[in-house]
């Protein structure tokens, strides 16, 4: 059922882009066979996910009906919701690295490279009283012991193994135990 939800919804976005869009067309979009979107299309329109209209002899148009919208937007609401939960365990883990390195002393976070949870790590530094900085990976020449040393995971697979081997934390250690 999710895959179907999955082809309703790139097929609602090719049609939103191309409202005339051809089987041809939404299977491409869709990465499946001609004939795999052709049984689909069928199927979608037996369930009244989608309705098809005549625009001439040859050419059909395909449109969403309410219900195939409606299934769009639960998936939408779904996705969301999985979204924000991921976000909020990795807060919280976020958070409680922060709060042991102040507990352990350290007075700062640095991060090192680049992240894409760099705003959670600056709330969680907001909360905690601590000072925060962002640094390019490759200024690292030894890193500060009063600082909690952060290795963002979007720096390269060589450079998070030169931060590690200083004695950096790896933002995929942090959000690991999520």
């Amino acid at each position: 059922m999710e895959s179907d939800i999955k082809l309703l919804t790139n097929i609602q976005k090719t049609l939103a882009v191309d409202p005339a869009a051809s089987q041809r067309s939404l299977a491409q979009n869709s990465q499946v066979s001609l004939g795999m979107m052709n049984a689909v299309l069928k199927r979608f329109v037996e369930r009244g996910w989608i309705a098809v209209k005549n625009l001439n002899m040859k050419k059909v148009c395909y449109v969403l009906t309410s219900e195939g919208m409606e299934k769009v937007a639960e998936r939408s609401a779904l996705y969301m919701k999985r979204t924000f939960g991921l976000i909020n365990e990795y807060s919280d883990s976020i958070n409680r690295v922060i709060m042991d390195a102040k507990k352990s002393g350290k007075s700062a976070v640095i991060l090192y490279g680049k992240s894409y949870v760099k705003f959670l790590i600056e709330y969680a530094c907001s909360n905690a009283g601590m000072y925060f900085e962002e640094c390019s990976a490759q200024d690292v020449k030894s890193l500060d012991r009063n600082a909690l040393c952060l290795a963002g995971e979007l720096t390269d697979e060589d450079m998070q193994k030169k931060l590690r081997a200083a004695g950096a934390v790896s933002m995929f250690d942090v959000v690991e135990n999520c």
